[in-house]
Formats: C-alpha cells, sequence, structure tokens
C-alpha cells in the first residue's frame, strides 16, 4: 500500500493542469489577438463618433453665434433725374435762389453722354428751377473755362439790386472761387443771362 506522501503526490499530479498541445495554443493565441483587434475596432469607432459630434457641436455653436438677418432683396437703382431735360445728366449740384419772392434752386450740372465723364471733363451747364417744383424753367446755358479737377459749380446767390430777385454765383474752380461768374434770372420770359461788367478805364 502506498504510503501518505505518495499519495499526495500522486493527487497532486493528477489536480495539476496539463499542458495544452500545440494545437490548442495556437488556438488561445488566435484568440487572444481577434478579441485584441476586436478591442481596437471599437475603440477607433468610439474615437471617430466623438470626433463627429464635436464637430456638428461645433458647427451648430458657430451657426447660431454668427447667425444674421435674411439679405433683403436688391432693388434696382432708380434713374437719374434730368430736372426736366431732353438729355441725361450728372454730377449736379445746386443751390436755392428768389425769383420774384417765389423760392426755387439754381442747378449746375454735367451732361451725360455714354456714362458721366469724369470730374472736370465734359460739358458743364448752368439752368434754373423757377418754383421749385424739381424742374427747370430755363433754357441750360453752357459754362466755357471751367477748371479741372473740380469745374463749375453753384457758388453763391446774392440779391445784387435788393429787386427780390437774387442772382446766381458760379465758381469756375469749385469751392476755391478762383474765378465767379454773375447771371441774371428773369420769369418772363424764363431765362439766366451772364452779367456783364464794362470796366471802361479797364482796372480789372
Amino acid at each position: 500500500m502506498p504510503s501518505i506522501d505518495e499519495q499526495l503526490r500522486t493527487r497532486m499530479r493528477e489536480a495539476a493542469p496539463r499542458p495544452a498541445g500545440a494545437d490548442d495554443l495556437v488556438e488561445h493565441l488566435g484568440a487572444r489577438k481577434r478579441r485584441r483587434a476586436a478591442l481596437r475596432r471599437v475603440s477607433s469607432t468610439g474615437l471617430v463618433a466623438i470626433v463627429l459630434l464635436a464637430s456638428v457641436g461645433t458647427f451648430f455653436a458657430l451657426g447660431r453665434a454668427f447667425r444674421t438677418s435674411p439679405v433683403p432683396a436688391v432693388t434696382p437703382t432708380p434713374p437719374i433725374e434730368n430736372l426736366g431735360l431732353d438729355f441725361a445728366i450728372c454730377r449736379v449740384t445746386s443751390m436755392p435762389i428768389t425769383v420774384a419772392g417765389v423760392s426755387g434752386n439754381a442747378y449746375v450740372f454735367t451732361r451725360a453722354i455714354d456714362g458721366c465723364p469724369q470730374p472736370g471733363e465734359g460739358a458743364r451747364f448752368l439752368a434754373a428751377d423757377l418754383n421749385g417744383d424739381g424742374v427747370v424753367e430755363t433754357p441750360p446755358v453752357k459754362l466755357d473755362g471751367c477748371f479741372p479737377p473740380v469745374g463749375c459749380e453753384t457758388f453763391a446767390a446774392p440779391d445784387v439790386n435788393g429787386d427780390g430777385t437774387t442772382e446766381i454765383a458760379i465758381s469756375n474752380a469749385g469751392a476755391d472761387g478762383y474765378g465767379v461768374w454773375l447771371f441774371a434770372v428773369t420769369s418772363s420770359p424764363p431765362a439766366v443771362e451772364p452779367i456783364t461788367v464794362v470796366d471802361p478805364q479797364r482796372l480789372g
């Protein structure tokens, strides 16, 4: 009969795990590799989902922060007012005048041909609206000798002779007043006429 020590050794050998065979070891390693690959795929998928959610949240927040009201529709540009003339005008300057106690306006403008000429270029004209209705009643008077780049402009409206009708002073060099021409206004017939100063002693 085996001794107690031999019986213990026999039972311990029987209870100890047996070494796996080569096939079992390969299967074990393959399963472990598959588990690791699956974990990596799950981790990658989770990371992509987090990045996408963060991007969507960022764009949503930026959209709310920079949201503006709808852009209004562009309306067509109104046509150039021609003051009742039979040709287009541009670069208009004006000033109030009084004709026989009635308020009106004097206008200096450039004739527009195939667009508006550059400042100081093109023909400049003077005309007067005698009753403030926005339409000139006097025939346009061409202004010669306008100095670029500004050219002729309305300058002042003094009542030189105190008859209740202002005269029209035109500067030929803008606000500098390099040269000032004076025009008389009549209502019957409507007209603007240059005032010529006679200098018999030739002092000027």
